[in-house]
């Protein structure tokens, strides 16, 4: 199992952070409101930009672990789904974990 975690941009400008799924039971809507999201517009060039910082230990991982991640963004725009790209393969057709890349949280430099 994995999380299933959505961030979007309202027509207002507002971001809006999702659970989809989760590997336990735990409140996804605490889980959401842990994450800071920041989603800005720069409609001169047609750019959107997403920031999100997702705190790890909301989501039981400690430092010196490792994680599978993977990121699908939808170009959805018309309110249906014309494409996506994703970072490697695992979401966007079925899902996968397995293909995920692994990533690993650094450890504290001691001082």
């Amino acid at each position: 199992a994995f999380w299933g975690i959505g961030m979007a941009r309202h027509d207002d400008g507002t971001g809006q952070v999702h659970i989809w799924s989760g590997p336990t039971s735990q409140a996804s809507d605490h889980k959401s409101k842990s994450i800071t999201l920041n989603v800005t517009r720069d409609e001169a060039v047609k750019t959107t930009s997403y920031r999100a910082e997702i705190p790890a230990a909301s989501f039981g991982l400690d430092s010196g672990e490792d994680f599978g991640f993977d990121i699908l963004v939808n170009d959805d725009d018309t309110g249906r789904r014309e494409g996506f790209m994703e970072l490697v393969p695992g979401i966007g057709i079925k899902k996968d974990p397995d293909a995920f890349i692994r990533i690993m949280i650094p450890r504290p430099d001691p001082k």
